[in-house]
């Protein structure tokens, strides 16, 4: 067995021989530019949004979404985004209710800071954003073996969402063939407090913590996969509720086809299965409505802190944004949501006009993981639909909304 110097040297070695490859495989490019034709700034990805409530009742919407991001290089410093949302299995669910899915957002990153139009349900996001990327630094393959800390200051006037948060950084590679090299990074919270309104305006608050990873290849440039776990604990109705926000997304072909992550090594699912999804969906004894704090404060600040996380793991806005915004308005969707599942899947959506039936045929995020990839993530321990130790790995939530906290392990 090594001393601890010796094993901090040789992740230091690992990390460094990792970096020189990358920047010998970056120069490749330059030397055939004059010989390759650049193909359009198109990208797929596969969006899956639970969420679920735990008070005097449960509440499950699962949402599944495509999207096409397109991503236009402007001027110096400006890119355009435009994501178009698809779900065909929504069209009968929006006759239904007279309510319109989101079909698109756009964006601009002008010079490091995210410009959204004004009008947009979640405009305010842009200037979390940029609050968020004050003097932040982009992560490279520097970063690999390392774990750091990274504090965001968000303060909004007249707002409910925290003022700060606080996050264990950790990064490390991955190879898998044809992708390649890349690198995998994660953010893990600590515990922060949200001010809610309980019935009859009580005010109380909720004890939150979001856990987050991103997969990106090795220049940071593209992302293959992200996932976020929310949790809100509070007592200001006089009894515990529990909401939580569950939330992939992957990289697919144009016909919806997932990336291939199989034979991705064991470290990186360990790595992945801290930040705590849950192996089963919520059980349902006693079916009930998201109570108002849940769709106000609880909603708004899962879009924050999964717009701060994003950042946080990338160290940027380009290319996170271009999914932790669209998740945001899928969120303001689904927090006016009934009792259903949907399923983005086209095949299926054409075979049932039954949202029931969408119900039972689709798995929640960590069973579509392991379906797809075949992964070994370690489960968590679920106790009435919640995680008791996934979303805890990194610092655990206590009786009565309040919380406790432990080190965030690798």
């Amino acid at each position: 067995m090594g001393s601890a110097n010796e094993k901090k040297m040789n992740t230091l070695v690992i990390g460094l021989g990792f970096c020189t490859t990358l920047v010998f495989l970056g120069l490749l490019p330059a030397a055939f530019a004059g010989a390759q034709t650049t193909p359009p700034d198109i990208a797929h990805y596969k969006m899956i949004s639970t969420l679920e409530y735990t008070g005097q009742g449960q509440f499950r919407n699962q949402l599944e979404t495509f999207l096409t991001v397109n991503r236009q290089p402007l001027s110096d410093g400006e890119t355009h985004y435009v994501i178009a949302m698809t779900n065909p299995g929504m069209a009968v669910a929006n006759q239904n209710s007279g309510r319109a899915f989101p079909k698109e957002v756009s964006f601009n990153i002008e010079n490091g800071r995210l410009v959204l139009e004004a009008n947009q349900d979640v405009a305010f996001l842009g200037q979390v954003s940029n609050l968020c990327t004050k003097s932040l630094m982009k992560v490279t393959c520097q970063d690999v073996g390392r774990t750091w800390n990274r504090s965001f200051e968000l303060p909004l006037p007249g707002d409910s969402s925290a003022g700060k948060l606080n996050f264990t950084m950790t990064a490390m590679a991955e190879k898998k063939e044809p992708l390649g090299e890349m690198i995998a990074v994660r953010a893990m919270s600590e515990p922060f407090t949200v001010n809610v309104t309980g019935r009859g305006g009580v005010s109380g608050i909720a004890n939150s913590r979001i856990n987050t990873v991103y997969l990106f290849d090795s220049a940071v440039e593209n992302v293959y996969l992200s996932i976020s776990v929310f949790q809100a604990v509070t007592n200001v109705n006089g009894f515990r509720e529990i909401f939580r926000n569950e939330l992939a997304v992957y990289k697919t072909d144009a016909s919806g086809i997932p990336v291939d992550l199989r034979g991705v090594s064991n470290d990186f699912a360990r790595f992945a299965s801290k930040v705590g999804l849950s192996s089963e969906g919520l059980k349902i004894s006693g079916k009930t409505d998201l109570p108002q704090w849940v769709k106000s404060e609880g909603v708004r600040n899962v879009q924050m802190a999964n717009v701060c996380s994003a950042i946080a793991c990338e160290g940027a806005l380009n290319p996170v944004s271009a999914l932790s915004i669209p998740a945001a308005s899928v969120l303001e969707y689904q927090k006016n949501g009934d009792f259903q599942l949907y399923t983005a899947d086209a095949q299926l959506a054409a075979k049932t006009a039954s949202p029931a039936t969408a119900k039972a045929a689709s798995p929640n995020i960590f069973q579509q993981i392991t379906s797809n990839w075949g992964w070994n993530l370690p489960t968590a321990a679920v106790v009435g639909g919640v995680t008791a130790g996934g979303i805890a790995a990194g610092g655990g939530f206590g009786g009565g909304g309040g919380s406790s906290s432990t080190p965030a392990s690798p």
